[in-house]
């Protein structure tokens, strides 16, 4: 069994006035070393909360939404692996954008650990936040791990 460092955990809840609207779903991309599949990237919610009323607490900027990225990650070597969450990026026409929020999903929704280490074959779940302008369309994601992950071409929200 391997020892973990214990860390404060923050309890989350989505808030929106319904759910985000799918860009794309099930997206593999994968190497020797890695195995990377986007469960479905969604436009929206704009809004999180840490709160235990529930009432937003984290918004997306001014002029910007929320592209949130549900990625299933696998360590398909034989050895554990480090990966970094915030080497992700969503890529449009227009910019280049980092995940503001890093969340451990479905079960317990709690903030994650940006730079875990994957033990061999292990494969862990993750919800990634991007805030991206209002009407810029995501092209791809991009990994260093393996590489970009291209989105089917969609009409801007």
């Amino acid at each position: 069994m391997r020892a973990c460092a214990v860390f404060p955990i923050v309890l989350i809840t989505l808030v929106s006035a319904g759910c985000g609207t799918t860009i794309a779903k099930n997206l593999i991309a994968k190497n020797d070393n890695w195995g990377i599949e986007i469960l479905e990237m969604t436009d929206g919610p704009d809004a999180l909360s840490a709160s235990s009323t529930g009432q937003p607490q984290y918004r997306s900027l001014p002029g910007y939404r929320y592209i949130w990225l549900n990625v299933k990650i696998e360590n398909r070597g034989d050895v554990p692996r480090p990966i970094n969450l915030e080497e992700f990026r969503v890529v449009s026409e227009r910019g280049t954008y980092t995940a503001s929020w890093f969340i451990i999903d479905p079960v317990i929704r709690i903030f994650a650990n940006k730079a875990p280490t994957l033990e061999a074959r292990e494969t862990i779940q993750r919800r990634l936040v991007f805030n991206v302008p209002v009407g810029e369309q995501p092209d791809k994601v991009r990994s260093p791990y393996v590489g970009d992950i291209f989105i089917p071409k969609q009409s801007s929200r």
